[in-house]
């Protein structure tokens, strides 16, 4: 009986010890990813304003992911609605500002937090190629577990950033995307 008591005794004491570290996680995450592409921003623009264009290039659309739009076919309001065997959601353009930047929301029906995606456009300094940043940042809930999801934000999400800023790349330069 003290065995089962102080087993007891010790799993509580390790899950309060999880809720408490929970509590004192930040809530506040940010990934940002870059990668220079040889293309003017006017080039590159369109592929992240129209939300259409996005099967061309984002590594979060796969071959069974059914996709629907909504509002403007770009710009401001544009919106495009999807649903794949992993999630569901939609993005929604937030801000335009041609050909500098694209902001979008993500909207997660399976409990995600909704995040924020910023694609910013600078052109280098010879005007031939430009550095393209993609900015993603959120909040997690105040629930002490859905914190540890920033732990491993960076990691998990940065890789699909990465390798969507790749496949832009190969797109808009007319390369085979890097395996």
């Amino acid at each position: 009986m003290k065995i089962a008591i102080s087993i007891l005794a010790i799993l509580f004491s390790i899950a309060l010890l999880v809720l408490v570290v929970g509590l004192i996680l930040p809530r506040d995450y940010r990934v940002e990813r870059e990668l220079t592409i040889n293309a003017t921003p006017e080039q590159l623009f369109p592929y992240i304003n129209d939300p259409s264009q996005r099967k061309v290039w984002s590594p979060f659309q796969g071959p069974q992911t059914e996709t629907s739009f909504e509002g403007p076919t770009e710009g401001l309001g544009a919106r495009m609605n999807w649903n794949s065997p992993g999630s569901s959601g939609h993005i929604i353009i937030q801000k335009s500002d041609p050909p500098s930047s694209v902001t979008y929301d993500t909207h997660f029906d399976n409990g995600y937090p909704t995040s924020t995606s910023e694609f910013r456009f600078e052109p280098t300094e010879n005007g031939k190629a430009t550095r393209v940043v993609w900015d993603f940042w959120g909040k997690v809930p105040v629930h002490p577990l859905k914190r540890y999801y920033v732990l491993r934000i960076d990691e998990s999400t940065g890789g699909k950033h990465l390798k969507g800023l790749e496949n832009l790349k190969a797109v808009v330069e007319g390369t085979p995307p890097q395996s």
